[in-house]
């Protein structure tokens, strides 16, 4: 009968721990006075098992900070896929914090994030630029993180084994995704606004193209929620078109158009802040003073401050915990590939600010 030693009896609980998934891909193990406990040996004998693991790439050790499991089946990359967006484009801002964020997690967890973006007005152009599926892109990929809805390419991904996670708007449209509660957005927007006594407002909002409209973007869900709005307040419906919307002249002028309304309501919801920052010098032009004349919501999802000289009242999604609920969910589908269909919803936080 073979007999182990003890630091190798250490070694093969640790490995068989590891193989269980009591410590996943990229977490951190205890620290050596933990598992001279756990384990009810000395210090010497943990070392030594730890540096065994280790010269297996099975596990690193980081100075000041601790050991952590390697990467799979030496696979060390995880994938990140997203839509590439106009240097003041909507959701730019929005999408680099996100990014940010997972790539942090990333490398804390020994992974390299690499980037594969996209770009196009519709699935097949976008498909096209992204070469996600060209031989040999996710060879070394252990997992793939979408920074929006990946249901086009769930199936794929699936048949190549290979975990994957994305965003999706309004409801669960891929089999694991973390989805941002739009309806509850426009929810608390009306809430709050009827709590103030404020029955009626404008609604300005991006009005996409048919061809933009596919299953992709999501879009056709986000539309149908807007025209909710009018059975929930009264609402006078703004709408710039997404082609034209990016130039700040155009916005300017519906807004402008809007503003010289007679009776027009004195509130107005931005659907997006992209819009508020491409239309906002028309309030000044018009001489009126916010919150006095107007007052005004918006989605907040740039992610940075645009020139407004008050804190503007809003509501949106933390950008830190999409990506830390994207990163959670990827390491659960890491650890059971084959585990049911899941999402969490990320509810939207209210932003107190001067404009209403």
């Amino acid at each position: 009968m073979l007999v182990l030693t003890k630091t190798e009896q250490v070694e093969q609980k640790l490995r068989n721990m590891i193989a269980a998934g009591n410590y996943a891909h990229g977490a951190q193990l205890p620290t050596e006075k933990e598992m001279m406990r756990i384990f009810g040996v000395g210090k010497v004998t943990v070392r030594a098992a730890v540096d065994r693991l280790e010269a297996d790439g099975l596990v690193r050790r980081r100075r000041g900070s601790g050991t952590y499991v390697n990467c799979p089946l030496g696979k060390s990359e995880i994938a990140i896929v997203g839509r590439m967006a106009a240097p003041n484009g909507m959701g730019n801002d929005f999408q680099t914090l996100v990014l940010s964020e997972l790539q942090g997690h990333i490398r804390e967890a020994s992974f390299r994030p690499v980037l594969h973006f996209g770009s196009g007005t519709n699935s097949a152009e976008y498909r096209s630029s992204l070469k996600l599926f060209d031989p040999g892109v996710l060879y070394d990929a252990a997992g793939v993180i979408g920074l929006h809805d990946l249901r086009e390419f769930d199936e794929e991904l699936l048949d190549l084994g290979i975990p994957a996670v994305g965003i999706s708007l309004v409801q669960a449209t891929c089999r694991h995704c973390v989805v941002l509660d739009h309806a509850g957005m426009l929810d608390r927007m009306v809430d709050e606004l009827q709590q103030r006594g404020i029955d009626e407002f404008a609604f300005v909002h991006f009005r996409f193209p048919d061809d933009y409209l596919t299953p992709g973007h999501q879009h056709q869900a986000l539309a149908r929620l807007y025209e909710s709005l009018e059975h929930k307040a009264n609402v006078t419906f703004v709408p710039i078109d997404y082609g034209d919307g990016m130039n700040p002249v155009h916005a300017y002028g519906i807004l402008g158009r809007f503003l010289e309304m007679p009776n027009r309501p004195r509130c107005v919801v931005f659907a997006d802040d992209c819009i508020f920052a491409l239309a906002f010098p028309a309030i000044f032009e018009h001489g009126l003073q916010v919150p006095r004349d107007i007052q005004i919501i918006s989605h907040l999802n740039l992610g940075r401050a645009y020139g407004f000289p008050k804190p503007v009242t809003g509501i949106g999604f933390n950008p830190n915990r999409i990506a830390d609920e994207l990163w959670h969910m990827l390491n659960d589908v890491m650890r059971a590939p084959g585990m049911p269909s899941s999402h969490v919803m990320i509810e939207p936080e209210w932003v107190r600010g001067e404009t209403l």
